[in-house]
């Protein structure tokens, strides 16, 4: 089984239909059809966090981290110094690549409004 890492965009996308993304989240939820899905204690965390504006949300995000505990086709990364300490470090390798990628997406959206 194909196995896909899964980050808070995504699965706030997935879960609230008022979202901006949430079309495209289920679009690619059918694309990718069935796999195991990886994500961490940091992503499910940030979930909780943006869902934390009302009861109603909240109880919402909750129901989907439990469900990801409970499923054996999610692996939920266990949060650890360890862990933060290399997500740190894959951060700053890529900081150089972020700015060009980010450079890249302006050139992008403004190549229309440039004059020949």
């Amino acid at each position: 089984m194909r196995s896909v890492f899964v980050d808070t965009n995504y699965l706030v996308a997935l879960t609230n239909p008022k979202d901006q993304w949430h079309a495209r989240a289920r679009e690619v939820q059918r694309e990718i059809g069935i796999v195991r899905l990886i994500t961490t204690e940091f992503v499910l965390t940030e979930v909780l966090n943006y869902f934390a504006v009302s009861r109603l949300e909240l109880r919402r995000a909750a129901r989907l981290v439990h469900k990801f505990e409970n499923n054996p086709n999610v692996e939920v990364i266990e949060c650890t110094h360890e862990a933060f300490a290399s997500g740190l470090a894959l951060y700053e390798a890529r900081l150089d690549i972020e700015l060009q990628l980010d450079r890249l997406r302006f050139d992008e959206r403004h190549a229309g409004s440039r004059s020949a």
